[in-house]
């Protein structure tokens, strides 16, 4: 779980700039990286109201769980489920690593192109 929980963490440090911007093809591109880790069945980038951004999923046949409710994501906490794919029967960990955007400024380099005083909401993904 814990190497998950990092891969998660690095995919939503790396897509932080798309779910602030909304941006669908640049959150594409972030997952186009996905496809040299087997271990990775599938991701969503989500957007603060539940929007999907962009997917990739590994395993195509794969039955995907429902993402979080908005609510949930707006809360800003990380979240874990198992579940298992209908097809194979083979069990998941899914995990909910909220995109946060209260990092200050100079250390948030995906967004430093952003004008000073410019405010930021806390979870945007």
């Amino acid at each position: 779980m814990q190497r998950g929980a990092e891969i998660a963490e690095i995919i939503g440090d790396s897509s932080r700039h798309a779910s602030y911007t909304r941006n669908r093809q640049e959150a594409h591109t972030v997952l186009a990286r996905l496809a040299a880790r087997p271990n990775v069945a599938y991701v969503r980038i989500l957007a603060a109201d539940g929007t999907t951004l962009a997917a990739y999923v590994g395993q195509q046949e794969m039955t995907l769980p429902q993402p979080y409710p908005p609510e949930k994501l707006r809360q800003g906490k990380p979240l874990s489920t198992e579940f298992s794919d209908h097809q194979s029967g083979a069990r998941y960990l899914d995990l909910l690593v909220p995109i946060r955007t209260d990092t200050p400024r100079a250390q948030a380099s995906l967004l430093a192109e952003l004008p000073p005083g410019t405010q930021l909401q806390g979870v945007v993904g």
